[in-house]
């Protein structure tokens, strides 16, 4: 059955990501001028109640307390009103997230998350956040953290530090050595290379740590994530790819697949840049789901700490050096004003 002209049409993986999401109080609100949405109706738990509001109709919601409140990205305001009526714990999703006119009101939440479009609703992307950063689940496994070194350097002893951190937390590591290439920025590039053959040959979800790191906490945020990728924005925009997760999926390995031929092509090329356009052209045609991670999963030792949930990954940097090396190609200058604010509002350009 088509959707009537102007109806709001959920695709199936999107439905169920908001589905996902609502809490046990089960206190739904839909910012829409669509009356009914089937297809989110059928699925909710049958403790969750469901409203719709709309236009002049949203002054007269006096609830301040939802737990999901789904917006209608054609509502212009809609985005900013929502924040009031959402209660400290619950999650605002927004659909058609990728019109650049909701820029401004994501960055009133702390963002969760985004996912590409379906095949049910090929144009619209799904954004979600919250008023508070996103809780950890110990719900699955932890993922197997991955990293390589360069064999008799500096690098070695570092992952040796790496590998004990692991161990005294009871967390599986694949940390192999790679023999020295003809260039520093090669070595660099193998990032992508040693990640796509780790997920093919572990056959489970695993996070990338750059060697010069330690794992302080359990990555407990991301075990059992119904996510495809995950990873943080250094200052809102930058991929920093210093700690990267795969889960053990088809849009998983396409993004993996994708940043591996960017670095193979063009390895002067710095990795995360690569793995920002990879992501771009995924999450432009597919439903990839990404969380993106606190700063506590990429906190540099010199950069001050953001939060009180305390440091999961620790970086100390010494690839600095190694990136200073990196010549002949573009590297991570600021973007464009354009691609900035997309960026940091979590929307592809």
């Amino acid at each position: 059955m088509k959707p009537r002209r102007g109806s709001l049409r959920l695709g199936d993986i999107h439905c169920e990501a908001i589905v996902n999401s609502v809490g046990p109080a089960g206190r739904v609100l839909v910012l829409s001028a669509v009356h009914v949405i089937p297809e989110l109706e059928a699925r909710l738990p049958a403790h969750a109640t469901i409203r719709y509001a709309s236009g002049a109709h949203i002054d007269a919601v006096r609830d301040h307390d939802f737990d999901l409140i789904l917006v209608d990205g054609r509502m212009p305001g809609g985005l900013s009103r929502a924040r009031g009526l959402l209660n400290e714990k619950g999650r605002v999703f927004l659909h058609e997230a990728q019109r650049s006119w909701h820029d401004r009101a994501k960055c009133q939440f702390v963002e969760h998350g985004t996912i590409g479009p379906c095949a049910e609703a090929p144009l619209s992307h799904l954004w979600y956040g919250g008023l508070s950063p996103q809780p950890s689940s110990s719900a699955g496994g932890s993922p197997v953290i991955v990293s390589y070194f360069t064999a008799n350097s500096r690098s070695e002893e570092l992952a040796l530090q790496l590998r004990d951190s692991c161990e005294a937390l009871g967390l599986p590591h694949h940390i192999t050595a790679l023999a020295p290439s003809k260039s520093r920025e090669i070595n660099c590039a193998a990032k992508a290379r040693v990640c796509l053959e780790a997920w093919r040959t572990l056959g489970t979800s695993l996070l990338w740590v750059d060697a010069d790191a330690v794992m302080r906490r359990r990555p407990d945020m991301i075990a059992g994530s119904p996510c495809d990728f995950a990873i943080h924005k250094w200052k809102g925009w930058r991929f920093a790819s210093g700690t990267v997760f795969f889960a053990q999926t088809p849009l998983a390995v396409l993004l993996l697949e994708r940043w591996e031929e960017r670095c193979r092509r063009e390895p002067r090329v710095w990795d995360q840049v690569h793995l920002d356009l990879a992501w771009e052209d995924v999450i432009a045609a597919h439903p990839l789901h990404t969380v993106w991670l606190p700063r506590a999963y990429c906190q540099i030792f010199d950069a001050p700490v953001d939060g009180e949930a305390g440091v999961v990954v620790e970086h100390f940097q010494a690839s600095r050096e190694c990136r200073s090396a990196v010549v002949g190609g573009p590297s991570a200058p600021r973007p464009d004003e354009a691609l900035w604010r997309a960026r940091r509002a979590s929307r592809p350009v």
